[in-house]
């Protein structure tokens, strides 16, 4: 059944962003962060691989990535990592076409982790070449094209839907992160406590006939805690009555 799927824009923005940090961290990994890259995102409508590009494709639970770059892609990035010279890179294409590849092949990898619910993807999910059979994907069809480009040179990704909503909640915060976030978001924030070292009932005629001196006897019992609540009267813990310098002081008890 083909199933529609268009992306909103904070899906796209959240989708880049994950997509980005695979970048940088493979960046890091196999290139020492030195190639300057940039990225764009767009969705595409078909795909079609010919005998001018070589074009592969990986697969992890059905999930498919297929790949491919510019002629002059590798040799922009051998100079700009300082992994060889373009006379090198000419001398030995076979073996330099090889070793781009591997390289290429583990960014596909890293983006594949989600489906795996690994931080890293074992590299026995091999990559295969395509063939130049054509296949189109209908319009809407949520399948989106990932492009890095190095001066004009590019590499590009088309990621199956299954991998983008892998990738989305992988990026999606856990009950745990978002609340983490919260505090941290209102940790510098002031909150008054107040100890409320208990209560007494008295007369009106009681109360006016009171002077210093009266003993009013409350509704706790020695050696009871008492409640700690914020000036909004919400209680936050029992606590005993300590003493901190010349300060008096509560010792919570739970």
């Amino acid at each position: 059944m083909y199933r529609f799927r268009l992306y909103g824009a904070s899906e796209r923005e959240v989708l880049a962003k994950r997509l980005d940090q695979c970048l940088q961290n493979w960046s890091r990994e196999w290139l020492g962060g030195v190639a300057k890259l940039s990225s764009s995102l767009a969705t595409v409508d078909h795909f079609q691989p010919d005998d001018k590009v070589k074009w592969r494709g990986m697969s992890h639970h059905g999930a498919t990535l297929a790949y491919s770059l510019s002629g002059e892609f590798s040799k922009r990035l051998a100079l700009e990592t300082g992994w060889c010279d373009s006379a090198v890179a000419r001398k030995a294409s076979s073996i330099w076409d090889e070793t781009i590849w591997d390289c290429i092949d583990a960014l596909a990898r890293q983006i594949l982790c989600p489906m795996a619910g690994e931080s890293e993807l074992s590299s026995a999910s091999a990559a295969t070449d395509l063939n130049d059979d054509s296949v189109w994907l209908m319009h809407g069809a949520g399948y989106v094209w990932y492009s890095i480009k190095l001066d004009q040179e590019w590499l590009a990704f088309i990621l199956s839907p299954q991998v983008i909503d892998a990738l989305l909640v992988s990026s999606s915060p856990t009950k745990t992160g978002a609340l983490s976030s919260r505090l941290r978001a209102v940790s510098n924030g002031i909150c008054k406590l107040e100890l409320i070292a208990g209560v007494a009932e008295v007369s009106i005629g009681e109360l006016h006939t009171l002077s210093p001196g009266h003993i009013i006897q409350l509704d706790k019992v020695i050696g009871q805690p008492f409640k700690l609540y914020t000036a909004e009267g919400r209680e936050v813990s029992d606590g005993y009555l300590a003493a901190c310098g010349n300060n008096k002081a509560v010792q919570l008890a739970k």
